[in-house]
């Protein structure tokens, strides 16, 4: 008996190392579950108006294989001025343009209805890291959470100040349009 605790411990350790082995150069990783996320998706509050366009895209990662991520981009405006405006680069995101929005799943043990990465915020000169929650509603929501990558920001010479302010809101529920 106390062999085979100690053969199934031992099979459950072997399985769990085999399990949490990165993809190998060519592998090819799909992800169904961040389709919910493609879309048009906007959000209101007075005069302000934030829309981001999302699309999944087979992305061939640094690490030399393919992953299903979600690429984006965003429009914001004050009243009837426009802050930001990347909307027109849509059509050409893929491996050869990001947009402003970079965001992937956490994997196969996470919550399927969060994804998180980075939004690039060229008013400020920084990517701040963003986490969208997908919640089945009528019509379906993304609460939107806009905050500093932890950790120090080096300043490499003759560059402002670094700014840990945003220009987006940090907050906020989008709808699906």
């Amino acid at each position: 008996m106390k062999m085979k605790a100690i053969l199934t411990f031992l099979g459950l350790c072997l399985f769990n190392i085999c399990y949490s082995q990165p993809p190998l150069a060519g592998e090819h990783l799909y992800n169904s579950d961040i389709d919910k996320f493609e879309g048009t998706w906007k959000w209101t509050s007075g005069n302000s108006e934030l829309i981001i366009q999302l699309k999944k895209v087979h992305y061939l990662l640094k690490a030399g294989y393919y992953e299903d991520i979600i690429m984006g981009v965003h429009r914001f405006t004050d009243g009837a001025v426009i802050i930001e405006d990347k909307l027109a680069e849509f059509p050409m995101l893929g491996q050869n343009h990001k947009g402003s929005i970079f965001l992937w799943s956490e994997g196969v043990s996470s919550n399927p209805n969060k994804i998180s990465g980075g939004l690039k915020d060229p008013i400020k000169n920084k990517e701040d890291n963003l986490v969208l929650l997908y919640i089945a509603s009528t019509p379906a929501t993304l609460t939107w959470n806009l905050f500093n990558f932890d950790g120090p920001k080096v300043q490499k010479n003759r560059e402002p100040p670094i700014d840990n302010s945003f220009t987006l809101p940090q907050n906020i529920t989008l709808i699906k349009q």
